[in-house]
């Protein structure tokens, strides 16, 4: 990978990996789940919060990636490229739901 490639791959991962608040701490991330403006206020598919197989979450975010994070400008701009807001709800969308799935799967594992 070329030092240019490798800058803009740590660029945008910067941007994806803080969207959340990049939390230091347990509080903080617990502050960024409340119902405050915090996950805990992104509504879920109900219907697909219920889906408890990993292997079918992992099929979803790789067609997701496809469709989103790896597709056309990303993937042929050699420049990085700015996110807009329908990218940050759809990010927050997802994080919900990957929230409320594995809730769902740690309380169907403990029944």
């Amino acid at each position: 990978m070329s030092s240019r490639s490798s800058r803009l791959r740590d660029i945008v991962h910067a941007h994806w990996d803080g969207l959340f608040g990049g939390y230091s701490s347990v509080f903080g991330a617990m502050l960024g789940a409340d119902d405050r403006g915090g996950l805990a206020s992104v509504p879920t598919d109900v219907t697909k919060a219920q889906i408890l197989d990993p292997e079918a979450w992992a099929q979803e975010s790789f067609d997701l990636a496809k469709q989103y994070a790896y597709a056309a400008p990303m993937r042929i701009r050699r420049t990085p490229v700015g996110l807009t807001r329908d990218d940050e709800t759809n990010a927050r969308s997802q994080a919900a739901l990957a929230a409320a799935r594995l809730a769902n799967l740690i309380n169907s594992a403990l029944r």
